[in-house]
């Protein structure tokens, strides 16, 4: 029987510790100001640090750091 890669990672936890069904990487999200926002698919943070809107903030767990400064919602 095979296996696709999708049934295999569901309810797995990745690398940060949380859960996620369909085998994303969640990578945490900070403002400049050191707030903790959502966090973002591993896409997104790669495509905000290359187009230099967030520097990398921790490797190992992977997290970013927005350039600019947000309000989060309340």
């Amino acid at each position: 029987m095979k296996v696709s890669p999708r049934q295999n990672s569901i309810g797995q936890q990745n690398s940060n510790g949380q859960k996620n069904g369909n085998g994303r990487q969640k990578v945490p999200v900070f403002s400049s100001d050191g707030i903790e926002l959502a966090p973002c698919n591993a896409a997104r943070a790669r495509r905000l640090v290359k187009n230099r809107q967030a520097t990398v903030r921790t490797v190992s767990p992977f997290s970013i750091a927005l350039k600019r400064s947000v309000t989060p919602d309340a």
